[in-house]
């Protein structure tokens, strides 16, 4: 191949040409950090900041040095997404640092406001029972999931609570 044909195919960015549905449907295989990152590859995505309006967020702590990176990571995320978009799937791994109890709540909270219809919560960092995040109760009353996976997390009901979840099929209970 010659220099200059090589040049010449360098300079095309094929990644722009690409319609906006067929990226979405990309970064919807990926994790949330690495969605983000991909902002980078390409000047129409990074000016159109598509993983704003992701459908599938998966946060996990795994690939972070610290407790702290991993926080400010998913607080941006949150904050700069589309609210417009509905969150289809939301995952929330924290197997290496854990997470406070307010970010915890903060998190259930964004995802169920957004009419989330999957919902995994794992949460083996936590070393001692005492510990265990606790689920908050109005994710027992949110009527759009239709999928719910939980792994150390902790269930209070108060007296005569009902649990009203219409759409739920999936149901996975472990160590909970």
């Amino acid at each position: 191949m010659s220099r200059q044909l090589r040049l010449s195919f360098r300079r095309k960015d094929r990644l722009s040409s690409l319609p906006d549905e067929v990226v979405e449907h990309i970064l919807s295989y990926l994790p949330t950090k690495d969605a983000v990152a991909t902002s980078f590859l390409s000047k129409r995505w990074k000016s159109q900041s598509l993983w704003r309006s992701q459908f599938n967020l998966h946060f996990d702590d795994i690939h972070f040095p610290d407790a702290f990176a991993f926080r400010q990571f998913f607080y941006s995320v949150i904050t700069n997404r589309d609210n417009t978009q509905p969150i289809i799937s939301f995952h929330l791994n924290c197997r290496r640092h854990g997470f406070y109890h307010t970010d915890f709540y903060n998190a259930v909270y964004a995802a169920t406001t957004q009419g989330v219809q999957n919902l995994s919560i794992d949460l083996c960092h936590r070393p001692l029972p005492l510990d265990i995040m606790t689920l908050p109760t109005f994710v027992l009353t949110t009527k759009t999931l239709l999928g719910l996976k939980l792994k150390r997390v902790k269930l209070t009901l108060i007296k005569d609570f009902v649990v009203g979840l219409p759409s739920l099929k999936l149901l996975h209970l472990e160590s909970v």
